[in-house]
């Protein structure tokens, strides 16, 4: 069993770093990595070299074409990676972009006929909370508001360009290029998370990073059903990509536990080839 998709407190985990090695040790994960957005922060708080089994990573957010996408690096200089977050995501920088962004959402709101509260405002700023804030305010106004949750609401409205909710985030968010760029000056490899995630057709997708110089795709991810996962090894081996996958864990209610267990038969596949290094134990 492995997990290479892993959130702590550092981003939008419910639990902090030393929880999460306590559950990688209670799941008695071959393989793991600690993913949080935009930072290695929690890489700070232990020392890895007691965890061989460890890849060190970090996701972000950045776009496409117009397209909201997450990228992951892999074996990532954390302190490359801290030293860019304190310089690109300052606490003025978050805070400048959620009332861009609320400011934005209240428009997208008002031009769809949906009813907000009077008093809603921005108190608490931090990294994504506009959108919570008018989504949760939405729905409780809102009885025929036509999204069934948040991720439907944030994957089918706010990231989709067809959707009259759509937000375009590209100018917000960091260039794929700048991403690509500080991955790989922090010496790490750059995996496209989660296609299945993004609605899109995923071999266009997935052309166009290579393109630009991905190294591998997330093949296995809650959002992705067996048969997906397996056209995903297919895409890597046909297209020379590394494979991992992972559980995107983040908080205990969201019922979608730490750690992923498939057939170990799958792991013989060459994009797997990267992971060897890190296997401790012969089981997956």
């Amino acid at each position: 069993m492995i997990d290479l998709h892993i959130h702590t407190k550092q981003s939008i985990g419910e639990y902090n770093v030393q929880e999460i090695l306590a559950l990688v040790k209670e799941k008695d994960l071959d393989i793991f990595s600690i993913t949080d957005n935009d930072n290695c922060l929690a890489y700070n708080n232990f020392d890895m070299a007691k965890y061989p089994n460890l890849i060190s990573g970090v996701i972000f957010t950045t776009s496409i074409d117009g397209l909201l996408i997450n990228i992951i690096g892999y074996e990532v200089n954390p302190s490359i990676i801290n030293s860019f977050y304190y310089e690109k995501y300052s606490k003025a920088n978050i805070e400048k972009r959620e009332y861009q962004f609320f400011d934005k959402l209240v428009k997208i709101m008002n031009d769809n006929n949906i009813k907000l509260s009077d008093n809603i405002q921005l108190s608490l700023v931090e990294k994504g909370i506009s959108k919570k804030l008018v989504y949760y305010d939405a729905e409780k106004n809102n009885p025929d508001f036509p999204f069934l949750d948040y991720n439907d609401f944030y994957r089918n409205g706010l990231s989709n360009p067809f959707s009259p909710f759509f937000l375009n985030e590209a100018s917000m968010h960091l260039s794929y290029k700048e991403i690509f760029d500080v991955i790989k000056k922090a010496g790490g490899l750059v995996f496209l998370a989660h296609p299945y995630e993004y609605n899109v057709k995923v071999e266009p997708l997935i052309d166009r990073l290579i393109i630009e110089g991905i190294d591998g795709i997330e093949v296995f991810h809650p959002s992705a059903a067996m048969r997906q996962s397996l056209k995903l090894i297919n895409i890597c081996k046909e297209n020379n990509l590394r494979a991992s996958g992972g559980s995107d864990f983040r908080k205990s209610r969201y019922l979608i536990p730490i750690g992923i267990s498939v057939h170990s038969k799958l792991f013989k596949a060459k994009c797997f080839d990267w992971l060897n290094k890190y296997r401790q134990t012969t089981s997956d």
